[in-house]
């Protein structure tokens, strides 16, 4: 198998912060709140390409960490995403033993993880290309999966979003991601 993790990093951080500019300058009046990569899907033969969201401070409070729900979450962000499915062709077949592949699936989380944390360190830094008001203060780039199990998504929102972000948001009081699963 040919697959360039590192290539497949740089992609996505320069996709995401692409995406969080493109869609901060279009809508100057909204307040981005949060980025998230969920539907995370693995099977034991392919690795999907996660989707990435945006949501504002503009929304209904029952959908706030639900990103499949969110205003930003397919469209307009598919052209500027698209770029990166490309390179998980390598991911959409893969013959591997079980172990294998969980150690590939861990990769995956760790990169997703890795942009994450970097994305959020850009934006909170004020190093991307948008009027620091486009942003709320507590905003923050993560991995948000409401279609993974309650231990998983808890997991990984804690491998990509600073302890600190996650107290502060609110996203523990959601029944989504809770910090006690089961």
């Amino acid at each position: 198998m040919n697959l360039n993790w590192q290539a497949l990093e740089q992609a996505w951080l320069a996709a995401v912060t692409e995406a969080i500019v493109a869609t901060a300058s279009a809508h100057p009046t909204e307040r981005l709140y949060a980025g998230a990569f969920w539907l995370l899907y693995s099977d034991g033969v392919k690795i999907a390409a996660p989707v990435f969201a945006l949501n504002s401070e503009n929304t209904d409070p029952a959908d706030r960490w639900c990103p499949s729900e969110w205003r930003w979450s397919w469209s307009p962000l598919d052209e500027i995403l698209a770029r990166v499915d490309l390179l998980y062709e390598p991911l959409e077949s893969l013959d591997v033993d079980e172990s294998t592949f969980d150690v590939l699936v861990e990769e995956h989380i760790e990169m997703l993880a890795r942009v994450s944390r970097r994305v959020t360190e850009l934006v909170r830094s004020q190093h991307v290309v948008a009027k620091s008001s486009a942003f709320s203060p507590k905003f923050f780039v993560g991995i948000v999966d409401q279609t993974q199990s309650a231990r998983d998504a808890f997991d990984y929102l804690k491998r990509s979003v600073d302890e600190d972000l996650i107290a502060a948001s609110g996203i523990l009081e959601a029944p989504i991601i809770q910090a006690d699963p089961e």
